[in-house]
């Protein structure tokens, strides 16, 4: 008897293993319906994949691969000549979301090392935002989390926008605030009128409440790079996170306590 054989048996020896009530019953899971693939366009290549994940896991998707087709209407996605193409998407931003369904955890992202991880999963969360993973896009945001001090603060701003992420948007703030330079120009330009207004009045307060007294010396803005207000001194050090202020700061609970409170009261 072969092995398939003595699983159909493995019931009652009559036969298939049947529930309580001798009814069959499909898998709410695992009773895959049949699934025809997709075929999408990125840049200038096909992939041809599983629909499954894709209604599964996206509302947008969802919406595609469920309407009604027209009648005598090949849909796009269905033969290469007329796949489904998502502009405006990378290869490695989609590569990076196939990654996530088809490949096992422990294999997604083997032996990259902490940076490359990190823009594989600031890829995920640009695809998982635009068509709307949410689990996907709270994957990411979960895995970015402990190794967020790599994103550079204005990137960190940048995302904290585009996605509405105030934890992001604070850490951000609080990394321009507690360093050692103004802000650049370029820096100016994406924050935008206001919030360098913003900026401003926070360093004064902070500088009205003493922190920098005895921080070091003055510092001027990045090398090759013009910068506003080169006639303030700012005088903490470079930081990515208010974690990593002066020693005299991070021992401090209440002077941290107060610089995110000067942070929540002219950023938010």
């Amino acid at each position: 008897m072969s092995t398939i054989e003595e699983m159909r048996g493995a019931g009652d020896g009559q036969g298939p293993a049947r529930s309580e009530s001798g009814v069959l019953k499909h898998d709410a899971t695992y009773y895959l319906q049949d699934d025809p693939m997709a075929i999408f366009l990125i840049e200038n290549r096909l992939f041809k994949v599983h629909r499954h994940f894709f209604v599964e896991g996206s509302v947008v998707f969802r919406g595609m691969f469920t309407s009604p087709n027209e009648e005598g209407v090949t849909p796009d996605g269905m033969r290469d000549q007329l796949p489904i193409p998502l502009p405006g998407v990378t290869v490695k931003e989609f590569e990076a979301l196939l990654d996530y369904f088809y490949l096992l955890p422990h294999r997604q992202l083997q032996s990259k090392g902490e940076t490359r991880n990190l823009q594989i999963y600031l890829r995920l969360l640009s695809i998982s935002h635009r068509f709307v993973f949410d689990e996907v896009f709270q994957y990411a945001l979960s895995s970015v989390k402990p190794i967020i001090h790599h994103i550079p603060a204005i990137q960190r701003f940048q995302l904290g926008e585009k996605y509405e992420l105030r934890e992001w948007l604070l850490s951000a703030y609080e990394s321009f605030l507690g360093r050692t330079t103004p802000l650049s120009i370029n820096e100016a330009e994406i924050l935008g009128l206001e919030k360098v207004v913003r900026y401003i009045a926070a360093r004064e307060s902070m500088h009205r409440k003493g922190y920098f007294s005895s921080w070091g010396n003055p510092a001027g803005p990045p090398v090759g790079q013009p910068s506003l207000l080169g006639n303030l001194s700012w005088s903490t050090p470079v930081t990515t996170s208010l974690g990593d202020i002066l020693p005299e700061a991070k021992e401090n609970g209440p002077v941290v306590r107060e610089i995110t409170k000067i942070v929540e009261e002219f950023f938010f």
